[in-house]
């Protein structure tokens, strides 16, 4: 297991109508982000960039919309073994007006949401 800590650069771009739908297109990348193994100490730094869209129904787009970018956690002196991608789970809340409302960024294992899901 590996402790990460940094920011995370997110973009996104609603479109679509409460009649026929909506789109949601995603950008994130790592940004001064780094990990230590918590057994072996081990630096390593966050690496990457991922995108994305998700489709869903019509409706007001006052909604929860989650997604999984993964990024890379590359150990020290450029190993050709690193670690396996370091996925987050993105929760995005939109408000009425299809204004983001709230982001809540978690380790791809654990639970996240607003609690009405």
């Amino acid at each position: 297991n590996v402790d990460v800590v940094g920011r995370l650069h997110l973009v996104t771009k609603l479109t679509g109508s409460e009649q026929a739908g909506w789109t949601l297109e995603w950008r994130a990348n790592l940004d001064n982000t780094t990990g230590t193994g918590q057994i072996t100490g081990d630096r390593y730094r966050g690496t990457g960039a991922d995108s994305g869209t998700v489709a869903y129904p019509s409706g007001p787009p006052v909604r929860e919309v989650l997604f999984e970018p993964a990024f890379m956690l590359r150990p020290p002196g450029g190993s050709i073994h690193p670690p396996s991608p370091c996925r987050l789970l993105v929760n995005v809340v939109y408000d009425e007006s299809g204004r983001v409302a709230e982001v809540q960024v978690h380790a791809a294992d654990t639970v996240i949401g607003s609690g009405d899901a």
